[in-house]
């Protein structure tokens, strides 16, 4: 869970997860904003299995010019099974 904001109005915003800085395409998210610079929630989860030496990423793209900032970031990541 977080936020996104841009510094532009009617953007496309997109936000999901990456394994080993692949992304996994199931966790991505679309965030369209209306107003400039105003923080718009969005919410992505993933079931990925992971091994000593792999690293979890929050990606953003932004299909506009306009910067992009990510606040109010909450992660949680648990273990499923033995």
């Amino acid at each position: 869970m977080g936020t996104v904001q841009s510094a532009a109005s009617n953007q496309v915003i997109s936000v999901g997860l990456a394994k080993n800085g692949t992304i996994q395409t199931e966790s991505e998210v679309t965030v369209r904003t209306n107003v400039a610079n105003q923080p718009y929630p969005f919410a992505v989860q993933d079931l990925i299995p992971i091994a000593a030496g792999d690293y979890i990423e929050l990606f953003v793209r932004n299909t506009f010019s306009s910067d992009v900032r990510v606040g109010d970031l909450n992660v949680i990541i648990d273990k499923i099974g033995s």
